[in-house]
């Protein structure tokens, strides 16, 4: 065969191909997990997750920030994290985005913002993260980065607990034991405001019966409403009704 010019293509995942990125990702990702007959081997992934993120593969960015961050197969650099993270989150990879939120949350390899960090939970969160839909509901319950808004974290938290994220499904049956909670605390604290009319015009209706009479409307009445009783003080049962009949 002839011999192949200089301005030759290489092939697509040859050095220079178009495809080196990702044959570079794809046997990094095998040596990170040890798959298809490859040797786990932390160090090879990240030599190979780095020249992959060099030639513009997002994927890889956030496979070496991770490694980066953790220390696997490298020495430990959070710095180094953040801007792999940083570069594929601006690309749009969701990964990256929530894992550059939670570098921010923490200010660890960056400066502290909570500002930041919910944006990009809401960027990951728009995507279908469930770390990220449960970490948004959270600044929006705490107000931390973004104005409180119960009804927009519960939005947050229900389509990640529907995607099967634990620690969203448990917290959206907190949010809504506590509110359940809090409604029969409520009822209890209005009861003696209409209790306490009834009692003012069954007094009113009692004194002008007579004393034979009102003694056992009384009875029946406190049988069938205990609580005229707690609204009477805490003397005894014929003081009470005294008080009720407006009769010593």
């Amino acid at each position: 065969p002839a011999e192949a010019s200089a301005g030759a293509r290489p092939e697509p995942a040859a050095p220079g191909g178009v495809g080196e990125a990702d044959a570079l990702f794809c046997a990094a990702h095998c040596l990170e997990r040890g798959l298809h007959g490859c040797e786990q081997d932390f160090a090879k992934a990240a030599e190979m997750y780095l020249c992959a993120a060099e030639g513009g593969h997002t994927a890889a960015m956030w496979r070496r920030g991770e490694l980066a961050e953790y220390g696997r197969g490298m020495e430990q650099d959070e710095e180094e994290a953040v801007r792999w993270y940083r570069r594929a989150a601006d690309a749009g990879f969701s990964q990256a985005q929530s894992s550059l939120a939670l570098m921010l949350e923490e200010g660890r390899g960056c400066e502290h913002d909570d500002d930041e960090a919910f944006r990009w939970h809401l960027a990951a969160s728009e995507q279908g993260s469930a770390l990220s839909q449960y970490c948004a509901a959270c600044c929006l319950l705490e107000g931390r980065g973004t104005p409180k808004d119960e009804a927009e974290a519960r939005r947050w938290l229900r389509l990640s607990a529907d995607a099967g994220f634990g620690p969203a499904a448990r917290k959206l049956q907190g949010r809504d034991d506590d509110e359940e909670e809090d409604k029969e605390e409520g009822g209890g604290g209005e009861e003696p405001a209409p209790l306490l009319g009834l009692a003012e015009r069954i007094a009113r209706q009692l004194q002008e019966l007579r004393d034979d009479d009102a003694d056992a409307v009384l009875e029946e009445l406190l049988a069938e409403v205990p609580g005229l009783l707690e609204l009477m003080g805490d003397g005894s049962d014929d003081e009470e009704a005294g008080t009720l009949t407006g009769r010593a």
